[in-house]
């Protein structure tokens, strides 16, 4: 009866301890469902009609829906039949989900990070080798020179499909007397001072990470694939530098879409990391403005306040065609504003709704044209379908920024029908080669081609 009795007691202190441990598994769970609800949530009243200005905000229409289906390729898992495998496949969404913009954040708060080694490019990849003599003008008052040997650098660049190894060689001379300085050719231009990235390379991760939608961590995974140990922060380098040079275009960008003849706008939700409010995040905003159909502008702001676009519309002259938001009555009500309001169609369309509805036949017709016109627009790209479920968030505010400068170039980019990927090369490598601030608007989509910019350059 003893070895009986102690069996029980033992029995029953291993299922206390397997329910003490499930416990913990379901509270830990429950947490990080609810972080991961939280970092999909958007607000779900008054989202934007489908019908309304989709080509213009093809892009991020959609970013602030809640996701309430699974991809259809997507693991289902029974937490009550494999609790180790349900946490997993938790962990693994919420890396795909936050691991890139965590970074971006944590680097934006100055977190002590190892320090980064240069690494040599992959031998398997095909080599460019660029050869860099000195000029004469170098030459000049030195006394009889020789060639003694070439200083080398090793980057990265991308062609479509596929990576470069760029092997520079910049000669060196010394005087034969041995008694004077060495004279080395110029460094080509960089995009990066002394940076890994060339601009092909620096174009790829641009285009995927706002074209593509693909989030960081991923490219990270992509490109080691191919060999190349990059990390997520290098990257986000690369895009804060780029950003930075794009800076000026953006800004011109937006001054062409204000003095277009037809501007429409809207805005949508972006949830922005903020370790200052007490959920951890905060909602900031989109501000999308289409100029006659083919230039596409926006800007971020940290809040849905509508100072920011005020401030920017405050010069417009002309028709703006924008929703019921009651931050644009300051736009248009303010003394001396010359801004002309027009409705969207999704109001328009409903009165006729109406009148059919109330047995007037009359109004098939203009509901048939509304609905050839809303087709068309339904054909218009929506990126952000497969976006949404790579990116959830913003880093922070500069991160919203860059979202901003970089949909903007993209987006006018489609619209004129001009590859992204081929402007932002030539176009970053122009400007770090101290294109003149005068004539930055050959280099804004709609005017951009290669041999037209080269030509006049």
């Amino acid at each position: 009866m003893g070895s009986r009795d102690e069996l029980h007691d033992e029995l029953v202190n291993d299922i206390l301890k397997l329910l003490e441990k499930l416990g913990r598994r379901t509270a830990h769970l429950e947490f990080e469902l609810m972080r991961l609800r939280k970092s999909a949530k958007g607000r779900t009243s008054e989202q934007i009609d489908t019908s309304q200005l989709s080509l213009l905000l093809s892009l991020v229409s959609e970013a602030d829906k809640p996701k309430v289906e699974a991809d259809d390729e997507s693991e289902t898992v029974d937490p009550l039949e494999d609790l180790d495998k349900f946490e997993a496949k938790i962990d693994s969404d919420l890396e795909d989900a936050d691991a890139e913009d965590i970074d971006e954040a944590a680097a934006a708060e100055g977190e002590a990070k190892k320090p980064s080694r240069r690494q040599r490019p992959p031998e398997h990849l095909p080599v460019e080798e660029r050869v860099i003599d000195v000029e004469r003008s170098q030459l000049e008052g030195c006394d009889d020179m020789g060639f003694i040997g070439y200083a080398e650098s090793h980057t990265l660049d991308w062609r479509q499909g596929h990576f470069i190894h760029v092997h520079t060689k910049r000669a060196k001379y010394a005087p034969k007397s041995g008694d004077g300085p060495v004279v080395t050719a110029p460094c080509p231009p960089q995009v990066i001072v002394r940076g890994l990235a060339e601009p092909g390379l620096l174009a790829h991760v641009i285009v995927s990470k706002y074209a593509d939608h693909l989030p960081l961590n991923r490219l990270v995974k992509i490109f080691a694939r191919d060999g190349l140990d990059l990390t997520i922060s290098t990257m986000v380098g690369w895009l804060r530098a780029c950003a930075s040079l794009l800076a000026p275009l953006h800004e011109l960008l937006g001054q062409t879409v204000l003095a277009s003849h037809v501007l429409q706008t809207d805005d949508t939700g972006v949830q922005v990391l903020d370790n200052k409010d007490p959920e951890g995040s905060k909602r900031g905003h989109l501000w999308g403005y289409l100029g006659d159909g083919k230039l596409a502008y926006f800007e971020y702001t940290p809040d849905w306040k509508a100072d920011a676009t005020r401030e920017f519309l405050r010069a417009r002259e002309g028709w703006i065609q924008a929703d019921a938001y009651k931050g644009y009555d300051r736009v248009f009500n303010w003394p001396g504003s010359r801004a002309v309001e027009v409705g969207c169609w999704a109001h328009a369309r409903r009165y006729f709704v109406e009148a059919k509805d109330g047995g007037d036949a009359r109004a098939a017709v203009p509901l048939a044209v509304i609905k050839k016109m809303y087709k068309v627009e339904r054909k218009a790209p929506r990126g952000i379908a497969v976006g949404r479920n790579n990116w959830q968030f913003a880093g922070n505010d500069a991160s919203g920024r860059r979202k901003a400068i970089m949909y903007s170039l993209i987006r006018t980019c489609e619209l004129n029908g001009v590859e992204p990927w081929a402007y932002l090369r030539d176009v970053l490598m122009r400007i770090a080669d101290g294109w003149p601030q005068k004539r930055l608007a050959e280099l804004l989509p709609q005017n951009w081609s290669p041999d037209a910019v080269a030509s006049a350059a």
